[in-house]
Order: C-alpha cells, then structure tokens, then sequence
C-alpha cells in the first residue's frame, strides 16, 4: 500500500511538472505571437505633396508653395522664394518633402536619363543633387511614391531608393554631418523595393521588400540607426506582417494627390 501511494504521490508529481511545462510553453508561444503582430509606429510626415498630374503647375501645403514652368521649378516659403532648374522639360517630379524642421525641401524626380534626387536648403537656397552626392547613378523606379524618400523625424537625415532593376538598396545622408564620417548605404541589395519610412523614435528605418521565400507576397525589413559619431547602418530585422497590414501601412494610407 506504501508503494502504491508513492506512486500515486510520483505520479502526481509528474503531472503536475507536465502541465506547468505546458503553461510555460503555452505563455512563450503567447509573447512571441504578441511579438510577430505587434504593430510599427511609423513617424508621420504633414509636409508631403504627392504629384500625379504632372499637367498641373502648381501645389502647395500650409508651409509651402510650388510651381513649375516646362524646366524651372519654384519652391515659395515664408523666408524665402527658391528657384530650381531641373534635368529636362520632361522631368517628372513624383513628390515633395518637408524636413522636420522645414529647413530642407525634399524631390525625386524620373526623367528618360533615370532618378534624381533634389535636397534644397529653403533658406540659402543652396541645391543638392543627392545622387550625384553619394556618387551613383541610379535609375531604379520601382517603389511607390511619395515612399521612395522619407526625412527623419527628428534630424536632417534623408534616406532614398536607389540602385538599379532588380538591384535596389536604401541610402541615407546627413545634411549636417561631415563626409568622412557617414556611410551612405543603408540595406542590403533586394530585387525590389516599394518604399522606405522612419520609426516614430528616429532610431530605425522600415522598407517594403518582396519576401526571399515567395516572391507573390512582400516583408517589412528594418536597419537600426547608429549616430555614435558615424551614421551607419546597424541591426537589420525581418518583420513578417499579413498582406493586409502592409496593404493598410504603406501603399493605402498618407498619399495625398494634388
């Protein structure tokens, strides 16, 4: 009888080991779960023109005015009027962003010779032609506009889509750090990239890519910020987000046609 308590007694012990293993397991499953739907918090940007009549000449938001004529191009602000000379009659001026601070006018711009990108300083009117700056020449068009550059929320950092078809990366450049001590490129190399955003914090940049593993569906991929002295890409994450979300995240919401 001794024995068969003892038994019992091991028995229930074993069970009872079992069924805590489980909630622990059950709990671990529940964070992770809690981990992969987690929704980003992109940074928003107010000061974006998305254009897609390229027939109209005129735009503007509560900061700024803008108006083309055939290649010239006007940018009115409240401290100053800036006047840009674009590539061609035909360049097509997909959108246009305002830095945090409205220091910095943003444009990407497609053309038949590829993409440019146009930095302009709204108070001396000085012009940067960011393509040229990083030292490339890139004609890659696929990502979504106004998605294909973004400012960061809280510093004169652009980030940009680049590269070549079926060669796209993002870069990033710092309006205010010296050359030596910035490295441009910001990803790896992927087939394809649809568009590019901040965190809400500035600390990481989030980009829409097709998926490694099925290429009929697409993956939110990420590159930790690391301004130590140096701007450099750091930590790069997969976020695997439904369809929908990215549907819901990216190409549905913030585009505002003028």
């Amino acid at each position: 009888m001794y024995s068969s308590l003892l038994y019992m007694h091991l028995g229930k012990g074993v069970i009872m080991r079992v069924v805590r293993q489980f909630i622990i397991i059950a709990l671990i499953f529940s964070v992770l779960s809690g981990c992969e739907t987690k929704k980003i918090e992109y940074a928003r940007n107010a000061n974006v023109i998305t254009i897609k009549n390229q027939s109209k000449m005129a735009a503007e938001t509560s900061t700024f005015l803008l108006k083309r004529e055939e290649s010239k191009l006007t940018l009115k602000s409240a401290n100053n009027n800036v006047q840009i000379e674009l590539p061609s009659k035909e360049s097509e001026i997909k959108s246009v962003q305002l830095s945090y601070d409205q220091k910095y006018a943003a444009m990407d711009i497609w053309d038949k010779k590829g993409l440019s990108v146009y930095v302009v300083n709204l108070q001396s009117g000085e012009t940067l032609n960011l393509i040229e700056k990083i030292g490339d020449e890139d004609n890659y068009m696929g990502y979504e506009p106004p998605f294909g550059i973004a400012w960061s929320p809280n510093e004169n950092i652009i980030t940009m889509i680049g590269g070549y078809p079926e060669s796209a990366r993002v870069y990033m450049y710092h309006l205010e750090m010296v050359e030596w001590k910035q490295y441009y490129t910001a990803s790896l190399i992927y087939e394809n990239i649809y568009g590019v955003k901040w965190g809400q914090d500035g600390q990481k940049l989030y980009y829409l890519v097709d998926s490694l593993e099925n290429k009929s569906e697409k993956t939110v991929n990420s590159t930790e910020i690391e301004v130590d002295h140096t701007l450099i890409g750091g930590t790069i994450e997969e976020y695997e987000l439904s369809n929908e979300e990215i549907m819901n995240d990216w190409l549905d919401t913030e585009r505002e046609y003028r």
